[in-house]
């Protein structure tokens, strides 16, 4: 399909769709939602115990500074409530939220679409204080971004739980295989070296052996936030010691059209970027998104149009509530 354009039509109800078309109308794929998401509601996976995923679901974490969701670039508002959203819908996951940050509307909101709330600040607050300086925001995305550390000491009763950032996106009930983590499971953030080039965007987490090096792992990130954030802090504190997960388990729309994709991930770029820059070709200022944005129109294209079905349908049911 080089050089041809893509048409990808939605229409909802069980014949909900996306389908691809060449210039001349020649080649036609199409591919039901309702089969990408086969496993709607049945709660059937292979990963670990399935009878009892399938009887109480795993739990899922994703977490959040209040201070950052009004950041002007990131949606953050937005992009929280669709990964609700799609995994109430698309699996059997149960949606926690871990939140740095008052009680107020947004977290009875999120509670509302099916999430738990848990109040929490980070552990390593302190250290990340002292760190950003007068750099005031960038205090609060690390503040976030370190608070799936807090995982270990939040979760006592579950063996394995995900954590995922949240800007994700679910189409499947995710199926991780049937081998378990040492300690956790992640995939690629580049489509190569998948050891070398971790992604902390979707871990599936041995909870009680990540307790047990939790203190270890806090230590060393005090000492070493000059490498970055998390993910940068777990490339260095674990190297290649952990397990690989299928990409489609964290999926990111610059690597193009999956059908297979179970976890899409806007890394970089985050749907309301990419609808501007396929709708009127506005590039973002961050070079780094326009780069991801030139990578796979295909993949946007479907991934973004994915993205506000979800989104639309969530809102007509708030509208009608």
């Amino acid at each position: 399909m080089a050089g041809g354009s893509r048409e990808i039509n939605f229409s909802c109800g069980n014949q909900a769709a996306v389908r691809l078309r060449d210039d001349d109308g020649q080649k036609v794929r199409r591919w039901s939602i309702v089969a990408l998401v086969s496993q709607i509601g049945t709660g059937k996976t292979n990963a670990f115990d399935r009878s009892q995923i399938a009887r109480d679901g795993l739990k899922w974490f994703c977490a959040v500074s209040a201070s950052t969701l009004d950041f002007s670039r990131g949606d953050l508002r937005d992009l929280i409530r669709i990964a609700i959203y799609s995994a109430m819908q698309n699996t059997s996951l149960r949606p926690h939220v871990i939140y740095d940050g008052p009680e107020d509307s947004y977290t009875e909101e999120l509670r509302e679409l099916g999430a738990t709330i848990v109040f929490r600040r980070s552990a390593l607050y302190d250290a990340l204080e002292e760190h950003a300086g007068e750099f005031k925001d960038w205090l609060q995305v690390m503040a976030g971004a370190f608070l799936r550390f807090e995982v270990p000491t939040i979760e006592t009763t579950e063996q394995f739980v995900l954590y995922t950032d949240c800007d994700v996106l679910f189409l499947h009930n995710p199926d991780f295989g049937r081998e378990k983590p040492e300690v956790f499971a992640a995939t690629s953030q580049s489509s190569t070296n998948p050891a070398e080039d971790m992604n902390s965007g979707v871990m599936l987490i041995n909870v009680p052996n990540m307790r047990k090096i939790l203190p270890d792992l806090l230590n060393f990130s005090r000492r070493s936030l000059h490498l970055g954030l998390d993910q940068e802090i777990l490339r260095s504190f674990f190297h290649t010691r952990y397990l690989v997960l299928d990409r489609s388990l964290n999926w990111k729309p610059y690597w193009g059209w999956n059908p297979r994709a179970q976890i899409v991930h806007f890394h970089g770029a985050k749907p309301s970027a990419a609808r501007r820059f396929l709708q009127a070709g506005e590039l973002p200022d961050d070079l780094n998104w326009a780069d991801l944005l030139g990578r796979s129109r295909e993949g946007y294209e479907a991934y973004t149009r994915m993205w506000y079905f979800y989104f639309e349908a969530m809102e007509a049911r708030r509208r009608s509530a």
